[in-house]
């Protein structure tokens, strides 16, 4: 599929590619270092925003927030500052990087992170996610006695897990809309934004739950009118019956064919249907195209030759 140098374009970097070791904050800047120098040809366009995961990180976060319960003498934070903090750490890790490759100085192309706040919908029925550390199966009577919802893992032990709710709103969107249009190079709604909801009592508050970060790219790239929704992660591409011995990629795809793939239970829950529903959502709302592919093949990606390709056709 040949296709056109697009103008307007959304990249979504997984939390995992810039980790590094666990914690090292370092190793951390490093990957993103070479991240963006990988996706150098992407950084010309006229308008370009970044978005990124923090899963890890906040589980490195998280450690610091379970102290106290470990006996520790820390005092707790609650899990929206734990995000906040986390983006607010990585956003400087990817605009000081961004920058360098870039070549920015004051009077070159500006860089801007912004910590973006997400509104929420219903936690009711919404899926969960494990959070933090593994607890011991005697732990279970403790937690609880926090509110903490716990599960079992694969192995016995206790996870904290809390809700993933679909994001509805960005509270933050006339802003980098402003920025993006003005040529700023803007890294937003990392993480998946701060999950927020209006309270009946009149004001925002914050709610102990984490958002899909490339639910929030798909709503970032249709607001700003991206033509390209570029979703980066660990594998070559959307593979129906992934790992098994049906395995079968996917190239260039119709949004209506993918969706139906999707309906069927055709992709992982806790790894590629978040992409698989992303693309289709940016590429439903009037959106150009959608890519999953490699971040090492983030060119080849733009170009049409290589990931999962998603067209409204």
């Amino acid at each position: 599929m040949a296709t056109p140098d697009p103008r307007r374009i959304v990249i979504a970097l997984g939390g995992n590619a810039l980790e590094g070791a666990p914690g090292d904050v370092h190793a951390q800047a490093a990957a993103a270092r070479r991240a963006f120098i990988g996706l150098s040809p992407l950084l010309d366009a006229p308008h370009l925003l970044i978005t990124h995961g923090n899963g890890p990180q906040v589980g490195n976060l998280l450690l610091r927030v379970e102290a106290p319960i470990r006996g520790h003498a820390l005092p707790p934070l609650p899990l929206d500052t734990c995000v906040a903090d986390t983006i607010g750490g990585l956003g400087y890790l990817l605009t000081r990087e961004l920058r360098s490759v870039l070549g920015s100085g004051r009077s070159q192309r500006p860089v801007a992170a912004i910590i973006t706040t997400t509104v929420v919908g219903s936690l009711d029925g919404a899926p969960r996610k494990p959070i933090g550390s593994t607890w011991q199966p005697q732990d279970r009577a403790m937690l609880e006695s926090r509110g903490w919802e716990v599960r079992e893992d694969v192995t016995g032990a206790l996870r904290r897990v809390v809700p993933s709710p679909s994001p509805v709103d960005i509270l933050e969107i006339d802003v980098i809309r402003q920025l993006f249009d003005a040529g700023v190079a803007v890294v937003a709604g990392g993480g998946g934004g701060v999950p927020v909801r209006w309270a009946d009592e009149g004001f925002w508050v914050g709610v102990e739950a984490v958002v899909d970060k490339d639910l929030v790219a798909a709503i970032l790239a249709a607001e700003v009118e991206a033509e390209l929704l570029m979703i980066l992660t660990d594998v070559e591409q959307a593979y129906v019956g992934f790992r098994s011995s049906e395995e079968r990629p996917l190239g260039d795809i119709g949004v209506r064919h993918l969706r139906a793939l999707h309906a069927g239970g055709a992709f992982g829950e806790g790894s590629m249907a978040p992409k698989v529903e992303a693309a289709c959502r940016f590429v439903e709302s009037g959106g150009g195209r959608a890519v999953i592919c490699h971040l090492d093949r983030a060119i080849q990606g733009i170009a049409g030759t290589s990931g999962t390709q998603v067209t409204a056709a």
